[in-house]
């Protein structure tokens, strides 16, 4: 690959980043909760140790953002692989309309979809919510992930991880758990 071949890729990678970490700000606009953990979570979190033995969780956080958007971060771990679970949960708004969480779900593929996922095949998944869609080969940073992204009412689930299987696997303990 030439010098120029290079800049671009470098360039490219550059743009996927500042894409995922502008996204990730908007959600994760740090102060603290103010409510406690929902049950739901609570009991995915036990799930999750109980069935996936061979994975640690390994980082966790808990933060809300100005808009109103709970977020739960998992980082996890079994040997050299590495999955992360982002679940955000909008705010009950008494006057909110009703169609803001499918209007923001669409949003998200379509920012992802101009970046990271841009050249990434888009499936349909069902039995994960309202709607879901998986991505294979999914290149971030010198790896190669699986993306579930799925709804379920207003509640927004996005999983990394080495496969397929795992991803699904992952998705399905999530699931099973919201209201």
């Amino acid at each position: 690959m030439d010098g120029n071949g290079k800049t671009l890729k470098m360039e490219k990678t550059m743009k996927n980043r500042l894409i995922i970490f502008v996204f990730l700000l908007f959600l994760s606009s740090s102060i603290s909760f103010g409510q406690s953990k929902p049950v739901w979570v609570i009991s995915f979190e036990n799930n999750l140790k109980q069935k996936e033995t061979d994975w640690k969780i390994e980082e966790t956080k808990e933060f809300s953002n100005k808009i109103g958007i709970y977020n739960y971060f998992y980082v996890l771990k079994s040997g050299i692989f590495q999955s992360s679970i982002l679940i955000n949960k909008l705010a009950d708004a008494p006057n909110r309309n009703p169609n803001v969480a499918e209007e923001a779900f669409k949003e998200i593929v379509g920012l992802f979809e101009k970046g990271i996922l841009k050249n990434t095949n888009k499936v349909k998944v069902e039995n994960f919510g309202d709607e879901g869609f998986i991505w294979t080969d999914v290149k971030i940073e010198n790896t190669t992930k699986t993306m579930l992204l799925f709804r379920k009412s207003d509640v927004f689930v996005q999983i990394y991880a080495p496969s397929e299987s795992i991803a699904k696997r992952f998705g399905k303990l999530v699931s099973e758990q919201m209201p």
